[in-house]
This record gives structure tokens, C-alpha cells and sequence, in this order.
């Protein structure tokens, strides 16, 4: 009897063991499970940050243009719906291609050249083995409106925009700096938000800055999937 009961021992102790280790496993992957989720609720809380003052601005200077007959202003109009409806399409996506952020950029960048006219000068330097690789949704975009948000601009002093590649796999986005006299205050919708979002997207280094008395460059990680 008593070698009855040391047998069993032994066998409690394992079958205690095992059910405790599938507690275990299962409450790990229960917080994996919360952990992804919170991830994904705040990559799309990231993602949907637009700066609202831009339509307000566009919509103003499309009034301007119609009431001063501009030659552009239906091109205006064509690129203010593209941009847009390109935001919608993608508003669900947390990575988008190169080639698809550049499309939006472009449109984006018609759009404030319109605004500023002789003002904004743009330079694309893209390598086209880069083109299918990833970013975060309307970082291009984003990074191109933080230029105009703090720089002023003048056909004497125009805003000089490039954006190129580099072979360690990054997409630069430089302008020279010609600070505005006012202050802003920071929105949330700058640096900050893409540097959020590739932790979130769990790549280090993802966005990185430089900065002189002349240039101010980001660096955006290209991500291959």
C-alpha cells in the first residue's frame, strides 16, 4: 500500500506539472493575443491622424483660383480628388509600397505647388529596386506637410524639397531651412507619429533625423516583406 502511494506521487507531481505549464501557455498567449490587438488599435489610431488644416487650406485656394480664373484650377480640382480618394483607398492599410506613397506625394506636393506657385521646388531620386518595398501609410505625405508647416517660402527663398534613396535601404526626405516666424505648437501628426509606428510594427530604427543650419533630413526605413 505505502509502495502504492510512492508511486503515485511521482505521477501527481507530472500531471500537476502539465496542467500548470498549459495555464501557462495559454495565459501567454492570451496576453499575446491583448498585446496584438492593443498594437492594432493604436497603429490605426496613428494611421488615421490627417492634419484637418489641409483641406481647409486647399479649399481656400481653390476659391482663390476659380475667383481669379487660374488656368490650373481643374487640375487642382482633378489632383485635390485624387489625393484624397487615394487616402480613403489606402485608410486600411498599415504599410503601403513605395510606388503607391510616391502616387500620393506626388498628388499632395501638385497641390501645395499650387498653393505657392514659384515657392516649392522638388527633386525625386528613386531607385527602382525599392519600389515594391513598404513604409508606413502616407508617411511621404506626412514628412512633405511637416516642410511646409515650418519652413516659410518665396520665389526669392523657395522650399527646396528632395527625396531620395540610399543603398542602405532607408527613403530620405530633405529640405533646407528657412524657419517660419511663428511658433507652432506640436500636433501630433509629426515625427513622433512615424517613429510610434514602426515600434509598433516592431523595426528598430525605422525613422531617424539630421539636422544643420542648412538641411533638415528624415530617414524613413524601407521595409521588405
Amino acid at each position: 500500500m505505502y509502495k502504492s502511494f510512492l508511486a503515485i506521487i511521482p505521477f501527481t507531481i507530472i500531471q500537476y506539472a502539465l496542467r500548470t505549464n498549459r495555464k501557462v501557455v495559454r495565459l501567454e498567449l492570451e496576453k499575446e493575443q491583448v498585446q496584438t490587438e492593443n498594437y492594432r488599435v493604436q497603429l490605426e489610431a496613428l494611421r488615421s491622424k490627417v492634419d484637418p488644416h489641409f483641406l481647409f487650406n486647399s479649399l481656400n485656394t481653390l476659391r482663390g483660383m476659380v475667383h481669379s480664373n487660374h488656368p490650373q484650377s481643374e487640375e487642382f480640382i482633378l489632383n485635390l480628388a485624387d489625393f484624397y480618394r487615394q487616402a480613403l483607398k489606402y485608410n486600411e492599410n498599415t504599410t503601403l509600397t513605395l510606388s503607391e506613397e510616391l502616387k500620393v506625394l506626388e498628388a499632395f506636393l501638385f497641390l501645395m505647388k499650387s498653393r505657392n506657385e514659384s515657392g516649392v521646388h522638388m527633386k525625386l531620386m528613386i531607385d527602382d529596386a525599392f519600389q515594391n518595398w513598404f513604409l508606413p501609410t502616407l508617411s511621404l505625405q506626412l514628412l512633405a506637410e511637416n516642410c511646409f508647416k515650418h519652413n516659410a517660402m518665396s520665389s526669392k527663398v523657395p522650399l527646396l524639397i528632395n527625396v531620395y534613396t540610399s543603398a542602405d535601404g532607408y527613403i530620405n526626405v530633405e529640405n533646407n531651412i528657412n524657419p517660419k516666424m511663428e511658433n507652432k505648437e506640436p500636433s501630433g501628426y509629426g515625427l513622433g507619429n512615424l517613429k510610434r509606428r514602426y515600434d509598433l510594427l516592431g523595426i528598430e530604427n525605422g525613422m531617424c533625423f539630421t539636422q544643420n543650419e542648412n538641411v533638415f533630413c528624415v530617414k524613413l526605413k524601407l521595409i521588405k516583406i
